[in-house]
């Protein structure tokens, strides 16, 4: 049997996934902060979260990937270009905050 309690995700925590999904975006398709917010923001389904910092992680992390980069570039064993768009949107994200 598996149980089908859903596990309460806190806004914050949910803005972080959300933002992680937009960064993939933005490295996939190069759609702006913008666009990418906007339509976050217009998706209802996507529950709870804390749009604030959302907004904040998503632009910011893009607005300073290029000096995040040489800050990330040095501690990798391969080269940021051979990354996937996965460990690099969790690579950056993770850079920003700290």
């Amino acid at each position: 049997m598996t149980d089908t309690k859903k596990i309460a995700v806190s806004p914050r925590h949910r803005a972080r996934e959300l933002a992680l999904q937009g960064l993939y975006e933005w490295k996939i398709s190069g759609s702006s902060a913008t666009q990418i917010g906007r339509s976050t923001g217009d998706d209802k389904s996507l529950g709870r979260y804390d749009s604030e910092l959302y907004q904040q992680l998503l632009r910011g992390a893009i607005a300073q990937h290029e000096a995040l980069d040489e800050q990330i570039a040095p501690q990798l064993d391969r080269a940021l270009a051979e990354l996937s768009p996965v460990e690099y949107s969790v690579l950056l994200l993770g850079a920003y905050e700290l």
